[in-house]
């Protein structure tokens, strides 16, 4: 090996762009331009016209980067293979390939699972294929902004665009935003996809409680009468026992409510109407929440927080060894 290709390949080992400098006769070299590639897949820019032909050189460049497509001889670009080495690392690289493949249901998909936005450069009649786009909508992010506007009406692919990113609600048309299909596939993705929907699903329990599961906003949103409905605030204290802060007083004033809470989370003591806050009961039931700190009992009432047995059952539980026990004035 002479001492102008060792250095050479020395030099695009570090940096692949190193092959810009090279004798022309190097950037020929396939064993040159491969280490190159595969150091940086944008080398291939600086390859000779034979090796942007060659099969095995332009793999090693869009394996690395598959942008790097764009500097492939048109005959690899209509390369199903070729294309679907470069779709797999960068979805985008389906922009570099021929006409012929990006209307390749097959290449297409592998682009948009990689990157859902890389619909945009599919041919027209996928970006318009209802059952197309529900396919790759249901596998990637960001397909329903890229299809063909007139699948925003389409139940089946908006169910299965949401269901994936629950943010596509936004996309979809009027229609789509009051079905209650939709809008649950949406909700139960990304529960915020609540602000999106028709204004009346804020009084459908099932809808704001699946949204409840990821979004800590949910009850607060949701309409007045569900916060005053027991059943549904302590079916959403059991996604989130902290959701007994929005319940109406009256909810808030129900013992069994309370009770269900507290037992989840001590903590969740502070929302419970001010009655219940001199219940011995609860207060215990929440000083002695599995899991709990004790400290509960800054929560309760003046009268309880001095009494000496609730006092150390906190005791017991609470993450530090020492408690001092208020006094009455």
């Amino acid at each position: 090996m002479s001492a102008l290709l060792a250095g050479t390949l020395a030099s695009v080992k570090i940096d692949g762009y190193a092959l810009a400098d090279a004798p022309k006769a190097l950037r020929d070299d396939a064993k040159v331009v491969g280490a190159a590639c595969a150091e940086s897949g944008g080398a291939l820019q600086f390859a000779s016209e034979r090796l942007k032909d060659d099969a095995a050189t332009v793999a090693v460049a869009v394996k690395q980067q598959g942008e790097a497509l764009a500097h492939a001889s048109d005959r690899l670009r209509d390369d199903a293979a070729t294309v679907k080495h470069a779709a797999s690392s960068s979805g985008w690289a389906l922009r570099h390939a021929s006409p012929r493949l990006r209307d390749d249901p097959a290449v297409v998909a592998l682009a948009a699972a990689r990157d859902g936005s890389a619909l945009r450069f599919a041919s027209g009649r996928l970006r318009g294929d209802a059952a197309f786009v529900a396919k790759v909508g249901a596998a990637s992010a960001g397909v329903l902004a890229e299809a063909d506007a007139s699948l925003r009406g389409d139940a089946t692919v908006c169910a299965a665009c949401c269901a994936r990113d629950g943010a596509a609600l936004a996309l979809c048309g009027d229609a789509m935003r009051k079905d209650r299909a939709v809008v649950l596939a949406a909700v139960k993705s990304r529960g915020d996809a609540l602000k999106d929907a028709d204004p009346a699903f804020l009084k459908d329990a099932p809808v704001v409680l699946a949204a409840a599961r990821t979004w800590s906003g949910a009850l607060e949103a949701c309409a007045p009468a569900l916060l005053a409905d027991v059943a549904f605030v302590a079916a959403a204290v059991d996604v989130d026992p902290w959701n007994l802060q929005f319940a109406s007083d009256a909810a808030a004033a129900d013992v069994a409510l309370v009770k269900r809470a507290v037992q989840k989370d001590g903590d969740a003591l502070q929302f419970a109407a001010p009655s219940l806050r001199s219940n011995a009961a609860l207060v215990a039931a929440a000083v002695e929440c599995k899991g709990g700190t004790g400290e509960a009992l800054a929560h309760a009432h003046e009268d309880l927080r001095c009494d000496a047995a609730l006092a150390l059952k906190a005791a017991k539980a609470v993450s530090y060894t020492h408690l001092t026990l208020p006094t009455k004035a």
